[in-house]
């Protein structure tokens, strides 16, 4: 599942759900919650709600570059993306002023996913899109 920005409100939503719900803790480094591909130096949940992380450069863009003649058909997820990552391209200070950057709703679905269990689409369905009535997004 993957609806570009329009996601990012529901991801938000659904980890603070989930901190409620005490799954997992906003202001514990994230790091500590879940196993991540790339340094997270000490960013905590909260850090990466507002992208204030630091996180990587998102490699998005270059990404799909590369892939542009690959055929609508075929497979690209999250774990490409991930793999992708260059460590080294921090974007951002730590707990400083927002920086746009994917990279940081990506690794929040993959944390739903790690404390959930589910897949991220299943999770978000469950506890947001139908209870709320959404039909359609």
């Amino acid at each position: 599942m993957a609806a570009g920005n329009v996601e990012m409100t529901f991801v938000a939503a659904e980890v603070l759900l989930l901190s409620r719900r005490g799954k997992l803790l906003l202001d514990v480094d994230i790091g500590r919650q879940m196993p991540l591909p790339f340094s997270f130096g000490g960013a905590t949940v909260r850090q990466v709600l507002g992208m204030r992380s630091a996180f990587p450069a998102d490699p998005t863009d270059a990404l799909l570059e590369s892939w542009h003649g690959i055929g609508l058909h075929t497979h690209r997820g999250i774990e490409e993306v991930l793999r992708r990552i260059d460590p080294g391209l921090r974007q951002g200070q730590l707990g400083g002023p927002q920086d746009f950057n994917n990279v940081n709703y990506l690794i929040l679905g993959r944390l739903i996913e790690h404390v959930t269990g589910h897949p991220l689409a299943a999770v978000l369905r469950r506890d947001l899109i139908i209870p709320a009535g959404l039909s359609r997004v």
